[in-house]
């Protein structure tokens, strides 16, 4: 990624909490008339990965007239990560954009977007119930669209898969489907269908972590309650396509959002 000074939009780290990882990079053009996009990294909602993942998909959105936040929360392995504090987090940083418009006047809020990968796609489609039931504070904004980006559905497919059963398993405090499935089901964005937000869902057919069939049953799912979703598969598409800027699955994704701007249909 290039060095903030060399970018050509302005770059801010900005605090939306008081712990160290509840912070965010603004990217900020000089017009940015296509709106903001939010962005959650991925890592299974674990320690050690970080925002740094989509840095440079950050930059290139940016690159393309939109303001990007692309989110640090609190993860497994730091305290207060897992739940409910990653997902007070994910709500936290998205209304927090209302301060930052106070603060960098040139935002524009509309149409806002928020995307995420892999279990930061999971963060950004679970915003669709705004936190209800399960955060200290619930969504004040209303997205334009989530955006999944290869990203975990079904927290209880995700579970009964023996590599990610651990990954789940941290994220809910070692407590398994059959202590809490009503926590799980809070928490698992197939089972908060239907769903009033529109969705788009991009992934790569050949993704060795999170198969596309799970994102394959979540749009039938949210298709047949009859709620307003678009599942783009990629051909040959791998789980981490959205970590570099010059792959067809961002490009895809950069040429989706734009689109709208023009058209002013969500999908």
């Amino acid at each position: 990624m290039k060095e903030a000074h060399h970018l050509e939009c302005d770059f801010h780290t900005e605090s939306y909490g008081k712990d160290q990882y509840q912070k965010g990079d603004l990217y900020l053009p000089k017009h940015p008339e296509n709106g903001t996009v939010c962005l959650f990294h991925g890592g299974f909602w674990k320690m050690p990965y970080d925002r740094t993942q989509l840095s440079e998909l950050a930059e290139a959105i940016a690159a393309n007239g939109f303001t990007v936040w692309n989110i640090e929360y609190r993860r497994t392995g730091w305290k207060g990560g897992g739940y409910p504090g990653t997902f007070d987090d994910a709500v936290d940083a998205v209304n927090y954009l209302t301060t930052l418009k106070k603060k960098y006047d040139q935002m524009n809020l509309k149409p806002l977007y928020v995307a995420g990968h892999s279990a930061g796609g999971h963060l950004a489609l679970w915003l669709g119930n705004k936190g209800s039931g399960v955060a200290v504070n619930t969504l004040e904004l209303t997205p334009t669209a989530l955006i999944g980006l290869a990203p975990v559905t079904d927290l209880l497919k995700c579970y009964g898969d023996q590599e990610r059963s651990g990954y789940v398993l941290a994220l809910m405090n070692q407590t398994p489907p059959s202590e809490a499935m009503d926590k799980y089901q809070r928490v698992s964005p197939i089972s908060l269908i239907p769903m009033a937000m529109a969705r788009l869902v991009i992934h790569g057919s050949d993704d060795a972590s999170v198969p596309v069939e799970e994102s394959e049953a979540y749009a039938s799912a949210s298709k047949a309650a009859g709620d307003e979703i678009e599942l783009i598969k990629i051909e040959g598409g791998s789980h981490m396509d959205f970590t570099n800027p010059e792959s067809r699955a961002s490009k895809c994704l950069i040429e989706r959002m734009t689109a709208y701007g023009k058209t002013k249909r969500v999908f």
